[in-house]
């Protein structure tokens, strides 16, 4: 575990894997005067760094019993998913020409798709471009805002107050008017009117009639 997360091999990463992962450690301490070794709860101690006091780029992790080196007193590890790689077993690295030769087909794919991208592009950049707006504002709202300031101005040019004041006046001779017309108008007085002339059939006879040739 420490191989795995830790490749800084120094007292302070050795403090930290402990917070860290507490599991691994089964319940021990870090003890000794470098913070090198550990201690567990049935009382084994075990250092785990090399050469902590020496050149850092000696150091390296381990897990062994203070004390000289015995055969067999290295603490066992449990099997786990990360091994150790043999290089001497890789075999021979794949000629760079031919990964080379991969990734420039692969590329090579990509230019029909970098030339749609860029038609969207283009899509997006006039779409977000602002002169249709520009167009749109010019023949409507400062259209409107002249006509807007026409009117603005003839309001201004009134004299609302004497329109105002001319309006009373014609509501108080309204009023004025109509109390006059409270009651009806008395009928006027008829003048005699001359009788006409008496017609023939009306006069009575006054002498005898003398017959003419």
């Amino acid at each position: 575990m420490l191989r795995s997360f830790y490749p800084i091999v120094s007292p302070a990463e050795l403090v930290r894997a402990w917070r860290e992962r507490p599991q691994y450690f089964a319940g021990a301490v870090i003890i000794g005067t470098s913070g090198d070794k550990i201690r567990l709860p049935d009382g084994r101690i075990f250092d785990l760094i090399y050469a902590v006091d020496g050149n850092p780029a000696d150091r390296r992790w381990q897990v062994i019993e203070p004390g000289p080196a015995e055969d067999g007193g290295r603490f066992p590890l449990e099997p786990g998913p990360l091994l150790f790689v043999d290089p001497d077993q890789l075999g021979t690295p794949v000629a760079g020409v031919v990964f080379e030769s991969l990734v420039a087909g692969r590329l090579a794919q990509l230019g029909g798709v970098d030339a749609a991208i860029g038609v969207h592009e283009q899509t997006i950049v006039s779409a977000s471009s602002s002169e249709g707006f520009a167009a749109s504002y010019w023949d409507t709202v400062r259209w409107a805002e002249g006509n807007l300031a026409g009117h603005v101005s003839s309001q201004a040019s009134m004299d609302l107050a004497g329109v105002v004041q001319q309006s009373g006046a014609m509501g108080e001779a309204i009023v004025s008017t109509e109390s006059s017309y409270d009651n009806p108008p008395e009928s006027p007085d008829m003048p005699d009117l001359p009788r006409g002339r008496a017609r023939p059939e009306d006069i009575p006879p006054t002498g005898t009639a003398v017959p003419r040739d």
